[in-house]
């Protein structure tokens, strides 16, 4: 993690930071069931 990324986590308000990860979270893993799909689809 850089120093700037590090700097800019710092800033932010604690519920905001809660809020972005668990957002972050979210979305990897719904591309993660998608990736595993079409790999499941090709194998097929």
């Amino acid at each position: 993690m850089t120093p700037a990324a590090r700097y800019a986590l710092k800033a932010l308000d604690p519920a905001t930071l809660v809020k972005q990860l668990r957002q972050t979270k979210t979305v990897k893993a719904k591309q993660g069931k998608i990736v595993a799909k079409i790999i499941e689809l090709r194998i097929d």
